[in-house]
């Protein structure tokens, strides 16, 4: 299988996960469609603890 081109520049996508964190989004996700097209979701999502329990610091960073 040939190498081809990148859809997004390492660079780029630096920039934008930098970007996303400096605006609050705590989630960034790229997505390839078949078609070519390059979609960058992001989001606000809480990842509860390993154990389930809840973060004490969230309440105070809402």
């Amino acid at each position: 299988m040939a190498n081809r081109q990148a859809l997004i520049t390492k660079r780029d996508a630096t920039s934008v996960f930098e970007a996303a964190k400096g605006a609050g989004f705590g989630c960034v996700r790229f997505i390839s469609t078949p078609d070519g097209r390059l979609e960058i979701v992001v989001e606000q999502r809480r990842i509860p603890a390993a154990d389930g329990t809840a973060n004490e610091w969230d309440e105070v960073i809402e």
